[in-house]
């Protein structure tokens, strides 16, 4: 079995929540710790976080010896060049992709999708939740490496549906796995639904 890493995507700017979703205080932590605690679990090798330049010195200091930070030096770039950056970082191995805003991840999911990797080590998994696909979605070694040369248009989303056939989708009954904070309704409807 390939071995797997997990990148977490934190270089996005924050354009309408007006401030580093990555650095967001939720739960007592701030928002990348708590996301990167599902993917801290066996069976994951590496953590790699892919930050921009404005927030990597902190995430580096705040994350030191539990991930790798990497830098998205794009200026304007998109998810999809925050991937690759990541997946640069990561290797020839099997992945995790993650967005830092989808902070309602747990580390059942995680193993969810590691026990059906290993069932299906040649299948793309990914967690649903309503019948929509939500997040992390693990990339098989030979996937990721499609995905480095692939030049489509429309990120992660467009490159999946591009090979649906390939995708293994598997249930999650909290809706909570597919919730984002992209803007303050979302980061309160977060502090909310964790009790914080």
């Amino acid at each position: 079995m390939d071995t797997l890493t997990a990148i977490i995507l934190a270089a996005g700017r924050s354009r309408r929540l007006g401030c580093d979703k990555a650095l967001l205080p939720l739960a007592g932590r701030r928002l990348v710790e708590l996301v990167l605690g599902a993917f801290e679990c066996p069976g994951v090798a590496r953590r790699v976080v892919v930050a921009n330049e404005e927030n990597a010195a902190e995430l580096s200091s705040l994350l030191a010896g539990r991930a790798q930070v990497v830098v998205n030096r794009l200026p304007g770039a998109e998810m999809l060049d925050s991937l690759l950056v990541g997946l640069g970082a990561a290797g020839d191995g099997a992945v995790l992709v993650h967005p830092v805003d989808h902070f309602a991840v747990q580390r059942a999911v995680v193993e969810m999708l590691l026990a059906a990797w290993q069932q299906a080590p040649n299948d793309i998994h990914q967690p649903e939740v309503s019948g929509h696909g939500a997040h992390p979605v693990l990339l098989p070694a030979a996937v990721a490496a499609e995905l480095r040369c692939w030049r489509g248009q429309g990120g992660l989303r467009a490159f999946l549906r591009e090979r649906a056939g390939r995708v293994a989708r598997h249930a999650w009954a909290d809706p909570r796995l597919g919730w984002d904070v992209d803007d303050e309704e979302g980061y309160h409807r977060a502090v909310g639904s964790l009790g914080c």
